[in-house]
Parts: structure tokens; sequence; C-alpha cells
């Protein structure tokens, strides 16, 4: 269990495999990074849109993620820099009163906030695939064990 005492953001757990592929649809970036083969088992898993999470999705998921832990660093670089680019482009749009990206206002801007911390860091892209959480001072969370989890600020 952690308790916040201050503003706490943390990504935990896999998002449900059609957001996930929703991500995969809208950047051809991460697409490249995962892979083809991993890109098409999410959009199966997507299609079936089942309530919680069904064994094949639950593969899916972590075959993509895994494809991700796997890019190698050179990709991965250019991923993130790309990626950065995008990023940025989204943001002025957002406040220029543009939809730049749909439904990814907020991942880009965690993105663009992990990578002013984190700019060669793998895990950057782990926010299209985990769930973000945003704790007030005083809420808790429970974390089952060997839940994966990432603490981005705050404690």
């Amino acid at each position: 269990m952690a308790i916040s005492l201050t503003d706490f953001e943390f990504l935990c757990g896999f998002r449900p495999a059609i957001e996930i592929f929703a991500s995969l649809s809208q950047l051809p970036i991460l697409r490249k990074v995962v892979g083809e083969e991993a890109t098409n088992k999410m959009q199966i898993a997507a299609r079936k849109c089942e309530p919680g999470y069904s064994e094949e999705n639950q593969q899916a998921i972590q075959f993509a993620f895994q494809r991700l832990l796997e890019t190698d660093d050179t990709t991965m670089r250019s991923a993130v820099k790309e990626l950065f680019d995008i990023a940025q482009k989204s943001e002025q749009k957002s406040t220029q009163g543009c939809n730049f990206i749909t439904d990814m206002k907020m991942p880009m801007r965690t993105f663009l906030k992990l990578y002013h911390d984190y700019p060669e860091d793998i895990g950057i892209f782990s926010i299209f695939f985990l769930n973000y959480f945003h704790l007030k001072p005083g809420e808790a969370v429970f974390i089952p064990p060997n839940q994966i989890h990432a603490y981005l600020s705050g404690g």
C-alpha cells in the first residue's frame, strides 16, 4: 500500500488492449518500435473487446510490451527523439485549441515530462501501455505483489 503525502503520479497495471491499440494506431513510431507482429496481435485483442482481461488479451499485451523492451538501442533512441518531436507539436497545437492527436493529451504531456528527466530510458514508452494514476495528499493505493508499476513523481 502507498499513501500519498504529496501529489503522486505513477503507472500501474496494463491498460485494456483496446486503449493500447488506440495508441499504436495513432503513433506510427510506436508501431515501428513494437513491430508488425505485436501490432497485429494487439489489433485482434482490441477487436474482441472482452470485459476484463482474457488470457489471450493479456498475452497480446505482454508480447507487445516485451517487444518494446527488446528494442535495440539505436532504434529506441531514434524513436524517442521522433516521439519527442511529435509530442512537442501536439502540445503546441493543444495550446492553440487544436486536437492534434485524439485522446493523447495526457500521455503526450507525461512523455514530455519524462523525456526531460530520462531522455534515453526505454521505459518512457510505458505510458502507452500502463494505467496512469494521480493521487492527492492523503489518498492511498494498493499495488498487488508482482504488479508492474512505475513511480513518476511525488510521494
